[in-house]
């Protein structure tokens, strides 16, 4: 979706879209990547809300998902 570029970092900004059980998904998250001075890649790092975005969504955990982030949001 978008990217940026530093001398020896990269950040890209992505979406992952799927269906599982005819249940679609869309997942957006941004990935870091680190490269060394031979421009070889050192490290990969993604960041994406998997709270919101897959956890809270599953059928019995995402009901004890919503009800903590909702106890959490009225304190």
């Amino acid at each position: 979706l978008d990217r940026a570029h530093g001398s020896r970092e990269s950040f890209l900004k992505w979406r992952f879209t799927f269906a599982s059980a005819g249940t679609p998904w869309d997942i957006t998250g941004m990935s870091a990547i680190s490269l060394n001075e031979a421009g070889l890649v050192t490290a990969h790092i993604d960041h994406w809300d998997s709270g919101s975005l897959f956890y809270a969504r599953l059928p019995v955990l995402g009901a004890a998902i919503r009800f903590v982030s909702k106890r959490l949001s009225h304190s």
